[in-house]
């Protein structure tokens, strides 16, 4: 009798760990006709993740009762359950819901355009920010050398200033090499203006691309922190990324480092 007790108990024990021990789970990821390439699965309880690939098909180590986050961009973000059922040899076939995209109220105003436009381009208003940063590129460029020293370092700026002095010697120092300012061509100049517009277009190309909805919400990144996130991970080599069209290898470092970045804030605060 108490060989059977022991035999019972020892048979209850093996279920129970063999239903609590991680397995590979199967899954294939689609919108309502296509897979979707590059979803990000990521196992909330074990903290592991992965992406599909062209056919949308993946593979992870789940147990049951574990919760699979699944997003990709332009489609709603999803919790997935595992059940027992789930932990088969069979993939899942879990189906992503295109995003919904609002668009912005749009107001007609009434105007005073006439259809021609070598007319109507006249009364087209100009765009004061951009003539603002023009003028305040050629009035840097004007300066003398013991000017570009005083400039005034403003609050959010307070990480680039140095403990040692910096020499300036007709040169603005950056990302990507060294551009000559005094006693430079005009070509040199405008490569400079280029290098500084393109540098300053950067986050905005980037969140054209990958979406509010990626850095907002699912990041989590707070919306004021936005450009300071992007220059937190700079470090990362972004930019080449981006014009190498390296687009999957930005967001795993997006993912990753925000992990960190929010953990610096959250002290900060």
């Amino acid at each position: 009798m108490q060989k059977k007790i022991l035999f019972f108990f020892l048979l209850i024990t093996s279920v129970l760990y063999a239903q609590n021990k991680p397995v590979i789970l199967y899954g294939k990821v689609t919108d309502s006709f296509n897979p979707i390439e590059n979803t990000h699965v990521f196992n909330l309880n074990t903290k592991q993740g992965t992406f599909t690939n062209k056919e949308g098909l993946f593979r992870i180590f789940a147990k049951e009762n574990d919760n699979l986050q699944l997003s990709s961009i332009g489609y709603e973000t999803i919790i997935f359950k595992v059940t027992t059922y789930s932990l088969g040899l069979n993939a899942n076939t879990i189906q992503l819901k295109i995003k919904e995209i609002e668009l912005d109220e749009v107001e007609i105003k009434k105007h005073n355009l006439l259809g021609a436009l070598d007319l109507d381009i006249k009364q087209v208003p100009q765009d004061k920010v951009l003539e603002s940063v023009d003028s305040w590129l050629e009035e840097i460029m004007n300066m003398s050398e013991d000017a570009k020293k005083n400039l005034p370092i403003g609050k959010d700026e307070l990480h680039l200033v140095k403990p040692n002095k910096v020499n300036i010697a007709n040169s603005f120092k950056g990302v990507g090499g060294s551009f000559g300012i005094g006693g430079k061509s005009s070509k040199q100049k405008k490569e400079l203006e280029l290098k500084l517009e393109a540098k300053q277009n950067f986050p905005k190309r980037i969140l054209s691309l990958l979406g509010k909805d990626f850095f907002y919400n699912d990041l989590k990144i707070p919306k004021d922190n936005y450009y300071h996130f992007i220059d937190y991970c700079s470090y990362k080599s972004i930019e080449k990324l981006f014009k190498n069209e390296e687009i999957l290898e930005l967001i795993r470092i997006f993912q990753e480092e925000s992990i960190s970045y929010l953990k610096v804030i959250k002290k900060q605060d």
